[in-house]
């Protein structure tokens, strides 16, 4: 089928089951969920609708006590004769909030670009029409968003009892279990081409190559569900299904990445194109979302207005990544993605992580990396690195390729120079991600009190710790309930764990005062918004400091810690308070010294010689617009403040003297266990 031809639901890839299932949860229709599928990109959900006891819809799966377990409801035996609409919006799944029909219809004008696929389950004729009238009637009658829905039928006589009350441009009939072991997919593939239903629903099982065949065949569009294995999802997308339906919203999707094999050649094939000088491509962590510098840094250089400059953005969701106007996306691990960064004049990326580049003479490579000052060593800093030979290779592969590094500090700048052994340009004016803590930040608390459903008046306190390795959650277990009854009813609790735990953030359990922030897609937007942080060992505590707010530390583990990644400084007599225990910690918020805290701050802001100028952004993308339009672009005759130092190779003489002794002592201990007689 064509593209252009297909209902436009069916031209985006992956589908946010029931919200997206929120993290992996099922069958969750959170308005949390919802703003979380919306925040990564999704504009193609399915949600499930249920008629409560005072004939009003709402986004459930159902209320008999299987159904509740399956979403993680807590059942109660009233639900199935007394749950009206009101009664169901006061409860919580997860400790996230509920949501009706009128919700979908003001998210549906909300966004022009938004598609809902409306399960009702399967209903009988009378049950059906009551749904449809009610649909219809919570949607005001208003055909445009009506035209957005794709409604999931599993029956014939579900269909015409639905089509009587209104007809929907757009159905999808839903092959059960039973009726597809009955043979039946042939005589419902003729139903749907003589209704003019658009598209069939297969579950993963049953999405054989020849079914997708004779789906396809009958000029039907197709929705496999519910996939949470990115081969199989990409599996059935190459046989030919039309879209994914997962529960997974955060997973890697999209097309099957290139062999890196194949690289090296497609760079050589491509570096026979001309450079485009127009061109800049962009990489967040290798292929996130539309965030951390490279975002700040692209939208400086949007607000710039210049004319004809093609800014790509290299995307691991390019079907859902959502980008200003005047940005287009590419699939990173691709030929397409080769392609771009082989003929892009500019490159800016955070983490080394452009794949198997080979720069040329007149490209710039501008690492904007991906934080400010850390707390834990990095590269050649961390002991662990010291005697790693592959990563020390890929580090001097990537600082020798590097043209230009940010930094915001002359501590950072000295770490460049000696962890990283980075002989080329610094430009010392900030981290462009920090540049809106030196700006007004009361719009950005107005939008995330927006996003989390928050009263504006409330105070928000943050937890945003760090990740262990092995992903353990004890050093998580702080007495949420207990810190929200020190500070009583003004304050609301949000937790933003790190992306590597998320998924397991389970042991938590949220309601309307404990409230899960990890929907919020920009890091940097939350830390201006909050009233008061705590985190552990995360580097957010650096930049959050520019806002002057109380940041304390809750570290259960600091000597554990010390020993996985070392530390630049010691912990205790960093300017935010240290607590080990729930006690220590509203003890700590209780006692706050502003004036104090204050005073700590400017003292650590000496000592590492922080340079936040505000302008960061700004000040790359002129250097950046000097690169574009310059054909013979120098940094000598930039007018950019940069500092450039010829460090001697002592840097790598010491590395290979260690990595040198580190091999003799290795032979000495081996040599030293051999039998006597081995010898």
């Amino acid at each position: 089928m064509e593209q252009d031809k297909r209902p436009p639901m069916f031209r985006h890839r992956y589908m946010a089951h029931a919200f997206g299932g929120y993290q992996g949860y099922k069958y969750t229709n959170t308005k949390e969920a919802f703003a979380h599928a919306i925040a990564c990109g999704f504009r193609c959900l399915e949600t499930d609708l249920f008629l409560t006891t005072d004939d009003q819809l709402v986004c459930s799966h159902g209320f008999k006590e299987e159904e509740c377990l399956n979403c993680g409801l807590p059942y109660e035996p009233w639900y199935k004769t007394e749950m009206t609409r009101e009664k169901f919006l006061a409860l919580q799944i997860h400790g996230m909030h509920t949501a009706d029909a009128f919700f979908l219809y003001e998210k549906m004008k909300e966004y022009p670009d938004l598609y809902l696929e409306i399960d009702m389950k399967r209903l009988n004729a009378e049950k059906a029409t009551r749904y449809a009238t009610r649909l219809v009637e919570t949607f005001a009658h208003d055909e445009e968003a009506l035209g957005r829905l794709l409604i999931q039928i599993n029956s014939e006589k579900m269909y015409e009892a639905i089509d009587a009350v209104y007809h929907f441009p757009y159905y999808q009939f839903n092959v059960v279990r039973k009726r597809y072991e009955a043979g039946q997919l042939g005589d419902i593939l003729s139903y749907c081409k003589e209704k003019g239903i658009c598209a069939v629903a297969l579950k993963g099982e049953y999405a054989s190559a020849e079914n997708i065949a004779c789906v396809k065949a009958a000029g039907l569009s197709l929705l496999v569900y519910a996939i949470d294995s990115r081969k199989r999802a990409e599996m059935y997308l190459a046989r030919g299904a039309d879209t994914i339906c997962t529960n997974y919203i955060d997973l890697f999707w999209g097309q099957k990445g290139i062999d890196p094999e194949e690289i090296e050649a497609l760079y050589q094939e491509y570096h026979k194109e001309p450079v485009q000088q127009n061109k800049i491509v962009f990489s967040n962590f290798h292929g996130a979302g539309f965030g951390c510098n490279p975002k700040y840094i692209a939208l400086a250089l949007l607000e710039q207005k210049t004319e004809n400059l093609d800014l790509v953005w290299l995307s691991r969701n390019p079907d859902t990544e959502v980008l200003p106007e005047g940005m287009r996306t590419v699939f990173f691990h691709s030929r397409e993605a080769i392609r771009e960064i082989a003929t892009a004049r500019v490159l800016v990326e955070n983490q080394m992580k452009f794949p198997g580049f080979v720069k040329r003479k007149d490209q710039f490579l501008v690492q904007a990396w991906h934080g400010a000052i850390p707390l834990k060593k990095l590269a050649m800093d961390n002991p662990k690195n010291r005697f790693d030979r592959e990563y020390a290779t890929r580090l001097d592969t990537n600082m020798k390729q590097t043209d230009l590094i940010l930094s915001n500090s002359n501590f950072c700048t000295d770490m460049f120079r000696r962890g990283f052994e980075y002989t080329g340009y610094i430009l010392k004016e900030g981290a462009p991600r920090n540049d809106l803590f030196l700006k007004d930040m009361a719009s950005f608390k107005e939008q995330i009190c927006d996003m989390l459903h928050i009263p504006y008046e409330k105070k928000l306190f943050l937890y945003a710790p760090t990740f262990r390795e092995g992903n353990g959650l004890d050093t998580y277990q702080i007495d949420y309930n207990k810190i929200l009854e020190q500070l009583g009813e003004d304050w609301v609790i949000l937790i933003r764990l790190h992306p590597h735990i998320q998924k397991k953030a389970g042991f938590i359990t949220y309601h309307e005062r404990i409230i899960n922030a990890s929907v919020v897609p920009d890091m940097q937007q939350l830390l201006a918004a909050v009233d008061l942080l705590v985190t552990d060992y995360s580097n957010i505590m650096f930049e959050y400091m520019l806002t002057k707010r109380p940041c304390i530390l809750y570290a259960t583990d600091v000597e554990e810690y010390r020993k996985e990644r070392d530390y630049y400084f010691e912990i205790d007599a960093l300017p935010f308070p240290l607590t080990t225990t729930t006690d220590e910690l509203v003890h700590a918020i209780t006692v706050f010294d502003q004036e104090s805290y204050e005073q700590k701050i400017e003292a650590f802001k000496k000592k590492v010689g922080l340079h936040e100028t505000g302008q960061a952004a700004e000040k790359t993308a002129q250097i950046i617009l000097q690169m574009i339009k310059e054909q013979d672009f120098t940094f000598q005759g930039s007018n950019a403040s940069l500092e450039k130092k010829h460090v001697a190779k002592v840097c790598a003489a010491r590395r290979k003297c260690i990595v040198l002794i580190w091999r003799i002592l290795k032979r000495i201990v081996r040599y030293s266990r051999k039998p006597q007689n081995d010898r």
